[in-house]
């Protein structure tokens, strides 16, 4: 621990000498918070100042990374990319050729895919990143986003159609058991109403289903003490009236962690997100996965399909976009809670709030923030007023203390 110099300096040594107790003082202060500041960072981000490892995001040849071990190469990223034939796939004996339906606004585009019915090359469109390019989400070689698996993950292949543009059905057959979906496009929002329909239900053919959300995990591209990288990737899951957070920006294990009853599960970045909330009458479980030498996550929404019913419907509201509050409040109000304010959200919340409303009255973020600010300090006038009052009540009595002082300087009792 680093300690502050003792000693008396005489004053005109303090002039002549470049190096004086002030400017010592001074150095060390800012030491203290630079080494302090880099330790909270260690700490927060095991990873942070060190150089990106390249080999993690390529396997060496002959090393298969422990997920690898599921023999079922369509499982989201237990696999290298490379081991996946092009866009045929064999599923039961059958080459099943995978087929996409593309969609495009202003805002997004992507396409939907008949392999479990996954969005694919998804793109906001709306937002560019520090490159000019436009911001990615979902990625992954294998596996779309929201794809729809078999718990024991079987791909499921979907008959698409298109009935108009962002509304789509799709059925898939496997024996007796029928699987519905229909996903529907809210443009207002970036989100998308999904429902699930099993019929034809048997002891047989019972069969959990689950939903996929996977991404790759960003490298940071400054690594520089000066001007250090603070983009971070995590988890966001609501459980059984709790939350959950995990920071995977610097792993460097791998990881399978399971949560039971959850209702909203999200995979994100500072600002932008994908996120599936729960609003089926079957509460699912969640899975979360870090595959480090692929460099991949995947997080899971398991929904348990239990027998005596020989028809089961699901419904989820599926999100991929911006972090915006408007945005995500407008979609449900649980949905803000991904939005990461730190221990003063209560205060922050509140603030932004009543910014954005300034802005939408007049648009001009820098008259919003005078405004806000004139708001705070008209809110605290009232504290300002009162401590005012007792300076001036002490400053009445400033002269007899003065005198008191002076009077009895021999007798500090």
């Amino acid at each position: 621990m680093i300690q502050y110099p003792k000693g008396i300096v005489m004053q005109q040594q303090q002039q002549n000498n470049p190096f004086n107790s002030r400017f010592m003082i001074a150095m060390i202060v800012f030491a203290l918070f630079y080494f302090g500041w880099n330790t909270y960072l260690q700490k927060k981000y095991p990873n942070y100042g060190k150089k990106a490892d390249v080999t993690a995001a390529q396997p060496a040849a002959g090393n298969t990374a422990p997920a690898a071990e599921n023999k079922d190469t369509s499982a989201a990223t237990t696999a290298p990319a490379a081991q996946v034939a092009n866009s045929d796939i064999k599923n039961d004996s059958k080459i099943i050729e995978e087929k996409k339906i593309p969609f495009e606004n202003k805002d997004l585009s992507f396409e939907i895919s008949n392999k479990g019915m996954g969005l694919v090359n998804l793109k906001v469109k709306s937002y560019t990143d520090k490159e000019q390019k436009p911001i990615l989400l979902g990625q992954s070689e294998i596996i779309g986003l929201f794809e729809l698996k078999l718990a024991d993950n079987r791909t499921v292949y979907f008959d698409v159609t298109e009935v108009a543009k962002g509304h789509y059905k799709g059925t898939a057959k496997i024996d007796d058991l029928t699987i519905n979906r229909e996903i529907i496009y809210n443009e207002a929002n970036h989100s998308f109403e999904n429902s699930i329909n099993l019929t034809g239900i048997t002891d047989k053919n019972l069969q959990n289903l689950k939903l996929l959300i996977p991404e790759k995990i960003t490298v940071a591209k400054s690594t520089s003490w000066l001007f250090p990288s603070y983009e971070h990737q995590d988890f966001y899951i609501s459980h059984a009236n709790t939350t959950t957070t995990v920071n995977f920006s610097a792993a460097k294990e791998n990881l399978n962690q399971e949560i039971k009853t959850a209702n909203l599960l999200s995979l994100g970045s500072q600002y932008f997100a994908t996120a599936i909330l729960d609003k089926s009458e079957i509460i699912p479980d969640a899975k979360l996965s870090i595959y480090v030498n692929d460099s991949a996550v995947m997080r899971e929404l398991n929904y348990p399909i239990l027998p005596g019913k020989s028809e089961v419907s699901l419904k989820q509201v599926l999100y991929a976009g911006p972090k915006s509050i408007n945005i995500l409040g407008n979609i449900g109000d649980e949905l803000t809670n991904i939005i990461n304010f730190g221990w003063m959200g209560f205060i922050a919340k509140p603030l932004l709030f009543t910014m954005k409303w300034f802005y939408a009255q007049i648009p001009n973020w820098g008259i919003a923030i005078i405004l806000l600010t004139l708001l705070v300090r008209l809110f605290v006038l009232p504290f300002n007023m009162m401590s005012m009052k007792s300076m001036k009540a002490m400053q009445k009595i400033q002269p007899e203390m003065t005198a008191v002082r002076e009077k009895f300087k021999d007798d500090p009792m």
